[in-house]
């Protein structure tokens, strides 16, 4: 997971041989979209989440995800000892409307490239 390179605590050179010493993290995202594929539904909201610790991603974790029942529907998801939140799951919305018609005359570039943008 390359992305997790920019999740790291400690900088090495880039030929450095081993990752763990640059200290890779789970992003708070990713944890939060393991807790709603365990919550099994539709998430609609994802409320009061915690992050108690750092998951670290090399080496590879275990981690037990536990899901429990909550109040009105929602479910009290617990990422190991690492994170917990309220998952509420509802129905799949309806899909998007058609996509709009684009006027290809009136685009422009851009006035700044996305990589200088970036930098």
């Amino acid at each position: 997971m390359p992305y997790l390179l920019d999740h790291c605590f400690f900088a090495q050179r880039d030929d450095w041989p081993d990752v763990t010493d640059r200290f890779p993290v789970v992003p708070a995202t990713t944890v939060i979209q393991h807790m709603i594929d365990a919550a099994g539904g539709h998430a609609i909201a994802v409320r009061d989440a915690r992050f108690d610790q750092w998951t670290a991603a090399a080496p590879p974790t275990s981690v037990e995800i536990v899901v429990r029942p909550g109040a009105d529907g929602a479910v009290k998801v617990e990422f190991g000892p690492y994170a917990r939140a309220t998952v509420e799951t509802g129905a799949v919305f309806s899909p998007a409307p058609p996509v709009w018609p684009v006027e290809s005359v009136s685009e422009r570039s851009p006035s700044i490239a996305a990589g200088t943008l970036y930098d």
